[in-house]
């Protein structure tokens, strides 16, 4: 695998600088203490135990009988004060967090995997490995392909919210054992914190990068990924096609509409045509029959007979049916008296009607029709 590291080319990190300026380099705390195999994973009770143990190995009153040489005696000194400092700095969380962060650590993790690597077995190493540092101490596990997407998801979101225990001491830090009074441990806590921040930086991009590629090269992720760009995608498709169905029955419908508009006009037009026509018709039809009724008037001879009177008895009958049938009658009429009748029940309805020229029926009177 392809691995990053903070060097560039996924070498192991070496030993941090700033160890305790009072601690003997040449001693590894937990060696001294026998606890080389455990290191930052022994417990208090097992650190009091181990301290025990080799206080009564390493006690100056054991080792330094029947030895005469003064620089061996105070080599066997110095040896059990390391063994004492050791257990101090153990004992005290904050000390034994930031000697334990000066141990060699492999920062680096694979950006891609070759093939045949188990993408389980190498990150599940790498997380294992990471959890060091964890202020949490329930750590869930990277799992396997059969876990649960609601698991998964919760170790990389858990992942995501790490919190890291991990100090970065500075070469550049001073002493807090050195401060003269609370004011001043205070502005040497500060300054060293500053000191430190960049590194603290440095190390949660580190974490971030490493859950973002386990996830990018994690296949059950990327199968559930793949599952639901395809789902959107078919959703996106399938609300395309819905809006062009939408889009095309809507003009359908609007060109429908516009069809049968344009055929109610078409068919308004001609029936406005036929209308004006047939009104036409009966107009002349009328004008005919006005002439009949008026050359049936001249066969009544009647010196108060105005033409006035005619023309209002032809106002008066407006239906076409209604002057037909009087023409009807008074050319049916047996004899001019019957006719004259006729012309006097017409006169009549003409004066009931308000017509103009109208004087009574009574100027209506019996003539001998022409012949």
């Amino acid at each position: 695998a392809i691995r990053w590291g903070p060097d560039g080319n996924g070498g192991k990190k070496k030993r941090r600088p700033g160890a305790p300026k009072d601690s003997p380099k040449e001693y590894d705390y937990y060696a001294l203490l026998g606890l080389a195999h455990l290191r930052y994973k022994a417990s208090n009770k097992v650190l009091k135990d181990a301290y025990r143990e080799a206080a009564l190995k390493f006690h100056p009153d054991k080792n330094s009988a029947g030895v005469t040489d003064e620089e061996e005696k105070a080599k066997i000194e110095e040896k059990f004060k390391a063994v004492s400092k050791a257990y101090e700095t153990m004992c005290d969380l904050q000390k034994r967090r930031e000697y334990d962060s000066l141990d060699e650590f492999d920062d680096s993790f694979p950006t891609e995997l070759e093939e045949g690597e188990d993408f389980y077995v190498v990150f599940g190493e790498v997380f294992e490995r990471n959890s060091k540092w964890s202020e949490r101490k329930q750590i869930p596990k990277i799992g396997d392909p059969e876990t649960s997407r609601d698991k998964v998801q919760a170790f990389y979101r858990w992942w995501n919210q790490f919190k890291s225990w991990r100090e970065f001491v500075h070469e550049d830090e001073e002493d807090l054992e050195q401060a003269e009074c609370r004011e001043h441990k205070r502005e040497i806590m500060r300054f060293n914190a500053k000191l430190r921040e960049k590194e603290k930086k440095r190390e949660a991009a580190r974490i971030r990068s490493l859950v973002e590629t386990a996830e990018k090269l994690d296949p059950r992720m990327r199968a559930w990924n793949e599952s639901e760009r395809n789902a959107r995608q078919a959703a996106k498709e399938a609300k395309e096609a819905a809006k062009r169905a939408e889009a095309e029955a809507a003009a359908k419908a609007e060109a429908e509409a516009a069809a049968k508009a344009e055929e109610e006009a078409s068919k308004a037009k001609e029936e406005r045509e036929s209308a004006k026509k047939q009104k036409e018709k009966e107009k002349k039809m009328h004008r005919k029959e006005k002439q009949r009724f008026r050359a049936l008037d001249g066969e009544i001879e009647d010196e108060g007979v105005t033409p006035g009177v005619v023309e209002d008895i032809c106002a008066s009958y407006s239906v076409l049916e209604d002057l037909q049938t009087l023409c009807d009658n008074i050319e049916a009429a047996a004899d001019g008296e019957a006719k004259v009748a006729l012309f006097r029940e017409a006169a009549a309805k003409a004066d009931a009607d308000g017509s103009k020229y109208s004087k009574g029926a009574e100027r209506i009177v019996i003539s001998t029709p022409k012949r």
